[in-house]
């Protein structure tokens, strides 16, 4: 009856006067900018949403592995590379192919510990993950709910991020290293620590990030 029946302010107008508004609601919509207003609220934005979630989603902290990655594979509504435009390098909503992954995943393993721990968040199908789930010590994560899943891949010491808004909360959220595909990372969320964000294709992961990610998993 509220959402339906309150007089409707938009963010804009709110932001600008906000004594002017004592009733209704405040619409929030688009994502002009990203994190940019808010980008040094990490402390209070986190803080604030774990005060409002439920138990059972906060719950999930507590059931990851204590030194692991966490791959968040985007397919869903994005498309296949294959329908991408031949100039639309660096495109948004466009499917990483489930290789870049896998070679990204052993990367990591083969320069600082072969059996950690890998855990894969994603919209996408068994079937669709299936080369990537055949790695030794990868399991697949999903704990009932988007905001579930959200707290859990920010509790990462690193993510393999997609090119999806959901990484970047969850990167925002998490403050770990954060590997993006090439041409796919919007925002850096780190502010001036840039290099724990590195955007990778086939080429190795540059030993300066490797000593970022040997500090946060061991240190």
């Amino acid at each position: 009856m509220l959402l339906s029946s309150s007089v409707r302010i938009s963010e804009h107008d709110f932001l600008r006067d906000p004594d002017r508004y004592q009733k209704g609601i405040v619409v929030f919509s688009g994502i002009d900018g990203y994190f940019a207003e808010f980008l040094d609220e990490h402390a209070l934005v986190k803080d604030g949403l774990l005060t409002s979630a439920r138990s059972t989603h906060k719950a999930v902290l507590g059931r990851m592995p204590s030194r692991g990655i966490n791959v968040h594979v985007r397919l869903g509504d994005f498309i296949s590379r294959e329908r991408e435009e031949p100039d639309g390098v660096g495109c948004l909503h466009v499917r990483q192919p489930i290789g870049w992954y896998i070679e990204v995943v052993q990367k990591l393993r083969q320069n600082i510990a072969p059996g950690i721990p890998v855990t894969i968040f994603s919209d996408g199908s068994n079937e669709e993950l299936r080369p990537l789930l055949a790695l030794p010590n990868v399991r697949r994560a999903w704990f009932g709910s988007s905001l579930g899943d959200l707290l859990a891949l920010s509790a990462a010491n690193v993510m393999i991020a997609s090119g999806s808004t959901f990484s970047m909360w969850a990167a925002y959220l998490g403050r770990m290293p954060v590997i993006w595909p090439m041409g796919q990372r919007r925002q850096r969320l780190h502010g001036t620590d840039w290099e724990y964000e590195p955007e990778i294709g086939s080429e190795p992961v540059p030993e300066s990030v490797i000593a970022l990610i040997r500090r946060r998993l061991y240190e």
